[in-house]
C-alpha cells in the first residue's frame, strides 16, 4: 500500500476515528484504525462495536492495499509533521503478513507496527432505503435537548435522547426538554449523541435509517452507525407531566438571567443548590443562601402581572437548559399548583417547536 495525501485532511480523518475508539478496548486491533487505499481515495474505519465509522478522502494511490495501525499514535505522527503532504507506506514485500506502516513528510520518516485487515471487525452496510434530512437541522434539535440528559451513568436509558412519535426528548427526572422533529423512533445513547455531532457538523443533507438497533448516518460519502438502546427503558409517561394549562406567565430576557445565574451560582457553589425564584410585578428577584460561602440577590426587570409568587429551581439545571436557546427573551409559564413544573418556551417560538420543563425543588 502507499499512498499520498493532504495532511490536514488526513489529521481531521484521524481525530474522528480516534474519537470513536476506547480508552479499555476489548480486543487490541479495536485500537487502530483500518486504512484501505484504492481508486485515488484513502478510506478511514474505526469501530468501538457500539459505534462505527468510515470516512473517505481523495489521496493519490501509487499502490492499492489496506492495514490497520494503532490509530491516536498515527494521529501524533502525521500531527506533527511541518508539510502539506505525507506518505502512507506499507512495502509491497511485507504485505501479506504483520508489518509497518511508514509515514513519510519530507524529510521525515516514521514506522508503526500494523495488524492485518482481515482481522478487523466487519463495518455494518447501511440499508438501501434511507430518508433525507437537513444535517444542520437534526443537529440544532439535538443541541437543544442534550442538556436534559441525565449526567448519572447509572440510568443509561435517561443518559440518552428519545425520539418518541416526532419528538426528540431528553431527561434526568429534574428537568426535560423537547423538540418537534420526525424521525424513527428510537432511544440514541449519550456517547453516541457527542459522535453524531461531530460527524454532521459542517455537513447540509443527511441520509438516515434504522436497523436491527442500530442507527446509520451518511453524510456524501462517510458513513457513521451507532447501536440503540431498548426504547422501552425510556419513562413511557414523560407526556403526562407537560401541564396542558397556563394560570400565569412571565417574560424574561434570557441573556440578562444568564448573566444573573452565572453570578449567583458563584454562592450556590454545589450543582445541586437552587435558588428562590420571587416574581413580582415587574420584576423578578433571584435569592440564594450558601451556610458556607454566603448569599446573593439579583433583580431583573420582567414582564408579569401576576401575584405575588416565590418558588424554588435548581440554578444549574435552569442554566443548562436554557443555555443553547438562541432567544432574546423566555415565557415561563406556571401552574396554579407550584409544585407542577415550570414550562419554559423562547417568547417567540419560531420554526420547530421546543420547550423545557423545570422541576420545582424545596429550598
Amino acid at each position: 500500500m502507499h499512498v499520498n495525501i493532504d495532511r490536514k485532511s488526513l489529521v481531521t480523518a484521524l481525530q474522528a476515528c480516534s474519537a470513536i475508539i476506547d480508552a479499555k478496548p476489548s480486543l487490541p486491533i479495536l485500537r487502530n484504525v483500518k486504512l484501505l487505499a484504492q481508486n485515488d481515495t484513502l478510506h478511514l474505519h474505526s469501530t468501538n462495536e457500539q459505534i462505527s465509522l468510515s470516512l473517505q478522502y481523495p489521496g493519490q494511490v501509487v499502490r492499492e492495499g489496506e492495514i490497520t495501525t494503532p490509530a491516536n499514535h498515527l494521529l501524533a505522527l502525521v500531527k506533527a509533521q511541518s508539510v502539506d503532504r505525507v506518505d502512507l507506506i506499507v512495502p509491497e514485500s511485507e504485505y501479506d503478513s504483520p508489518s509497518e506502516l511508514f509515514i513519510k513528510g519530507g524529510k521525515s520518516k516514521h514506522q508503526l507496527k500494523t495488524m492485518p485487515a482481515e482481522n478487523f471487525p466487519l463495518i455494518h452496510d447501511p440499508p438501501h432505503d434511507m430518508m433525507s434530512i437537513s444535517a444542520s437541522n437534526f443537529l440544532t434539535a439535538i443541541e437543544k435537548v442534550e442538556a436534559a440528559m441525565s449526567d448519572s451513568d447509572a440510568r443509561p436509558f435517561m443518559q440518552s435522547i428519545c425520539s418518541d412519535n416526532g419528538t426528540l426528548v431528553a431527561t434526568d427526572g429534574a428537568k426535560l426538554a423537547q423538540f418537534a422533529f420526525v424521525l424513527p423512533d428510537m432511544l440514541i445513547p449519550k456517547k453516541a449523541i457527542d459522535r453524531i455531532k461531530d460527524f454532521l457538523a459542517g455537513f447540509e443533507q443527511l441520509q438516515l435509517a434504522v436497523s436491527e438497533n442500530r442507527l446509520y448516518l451518511k453524510c456524501a460519502d462517510n458513513l457513521m452507525s451507532c447501536h440503540l438502546l431498548d426504547q422501552t427503558q425510556f419513562p413511557a409517561t414523560w407526556r403526562t407531566i407537560i401541564p396542558e394549562g397556563v394560570d400565569r406567565s412571565a417574560i424574561v430576557p434570557k441573556d440578562a438571567l444568564m448573566d444573573a445565574l452565572k453570578r449567583i451560582a458563584l454562592v450556590c457553589g454545589d450543582k445541586g443548590m437552587g435558588v428562590h425564584f420571587r416574581l413580582d410585578k415587574g420584576l423578578l428577584r433571584l435569592e440564594s443562601e450558601n451556610p458556607e460561602l454566603g448569599s446573593g440577590i439579583e433583580e431583573i426587570d420582567i414582564t408579569y402581572d401576576g401575584r405575588s409568587m416565590a418558588i424554588g429551581i435548581s440554578c444549574a439545571n435552569l442554566r443548562n437548559l436554557i443555555a443553547p436557546w438562541t432567544c432574546q427573551a423566555l415565557k415561563f409559564d406556571f401552574q396554579p399548583d407550584d409544585t407542577w413544573p415550570i414550562v419554559i418556551r423562547p417568547e417567540k417560538n419560531e420554526g420547530p417547536v421546543y420547550f423545557g420543563l423545570a422541576m420545582p425543588m424545596r429550598l
